[in-house]
């Protein structure tokens, strides 16, 4: 009898409860990502990973966890908010590949540990009623002499970095290479063929600020031949992705001759374009990509080359170009 009333007592004595980690799930998912997991995908993913359903529309804090397109693969970005709007901690995910699925188990691994770092802690337990004391027992001890330590301690709020869940490091700079035939219109008599190796340095997106080398194969018509070298610079914005902005300002050497005719006479002169660049840039894997632009340069010296009694040749206001190649990045 003692012991059935020994265990009777044990089962029906109230136990200490815990609070379950929640939040309210943000999921934004940017253009080019419309095939990666949904939010109910990621949500089991988090729950898989913590054993239970973290998230809860009536959650105090809110997880942001966004997936967009990037040049070099899918880039996950995660945000922990407070319920006044102030951001407690935020983490940027480069994915190693090309497969948005990978970045997603990253940025559902990233979550679950936000989640034992940041105690999430939105919905207490209701408090446990505290014993009444013996008049022998001391109130501010309990039963054993030892003061008890407090039940619920204030959290301090500070803004802290996720803990990062991939192998690769983000760099602030990457470099990249190019390599493409331009053709040129009304820059020449006919028009002309060069080729055209471009260069940039990748600020954080989404600016780039490149060199291009251009060298031109001669064009002629009326016995005239011309063509041109020069170097351009062109910073870019490179958003929306894949698309980028550029302004294009060319300096170089403008060469003209005679052609079929006896005693020919050539020269050079100074060849000065200033103009703007819009092209796409397509991802070919983490490392390489097609790339394509069309440009529009207004010619601010405009020569005039006369052969005999050949019609003039003029350079225009302005000339257009179109080009498309390869590339990598590094």
């Amino acid at each position: 009898m003692a012991a059935l009333v020994a265990l009777t007592v044990s089962v029906g004595a109230p136990r200490p409860a815990r609070a379950s980690p929640s939040a309210k799930l943000t999921y934004l998912r940017g253009p080019g990502t419309e095939k990666c997991p949904n939010e109910a995908a990621l949500r089991a993913a988090v729950a898989a990973r913590l054993g239970f359903d973290v998230f809860f529309p009536w959650a105090r804090r809110t997880v942001v966890a966004e997936i967009a397109r990037g040049p070099r693969g899918y880039r996950a970005k995660l945000q922990i908010v407070g319920e006044d709007g102030v951001v407690l901690g935020v983490r940027a995910i480069d994915a190693t590949s090309d497969s948005c699925e990978e970045v997603t188990r990253a940025l559902a691994l990233a979550i679950s540990i936000a989640v034992d770092d940041f105690g999430l802690d939105d919905v207490p337990p209701p408090p446990t009623p505290d014993p009444t004391p013996s008049p022998t027992d001391d109130p501010r001890t309990g039963p054993d002499g030892v003061q008890p330590a407090a039940r619920n301690p204030r959290r301090t709020t500070e803004r802290r970095e996720v803990p990062s869940t991939t192998t690769s490091t983000p760099t602030n700079l990457r470099l990249s290479a190019s390599l493409a035939p331009r053709v040129s219109f009304l820059l020449a008599p006919a028009t002309s063929v060069g080729l055209e190796a471009a260069f940039d340095v990748r600020f954080p997106r989404p600016f780039s600020l490149g060199v291009d080398l251009r060298g031109d194969l001669p064009a002629s018509s009326g016995g005239i031949e011309t063509n041109v070298l020069a170097a351009s610079l062109v910073p870019c914005v490179r958003a929306p992705s894949p698309l980028l902005f550029c302004a294009v300002g060319s300096l170089g050497e403008f060469h003209e001759t005679g052609v079929g005719i006896s005693h020919a006479t050539s020269g050079d002169a100074l060849c000065l374009t200033l103009g703007a660049r819009v092209g796409v840039e397509l991802p070919l894997g983490p490392r390489f990509f097609l790339l394509g632009d069309a440009d529009g340069a207004f010619v601010l010296i405009r020569h005039e080359v006369t052969l005999g009694s050949a019609p003039p040749f003029r350079l225009p206001v302005l000339s257009p170009s179109l080009s498309a190649g390869a590339g990598v990045l590094f």
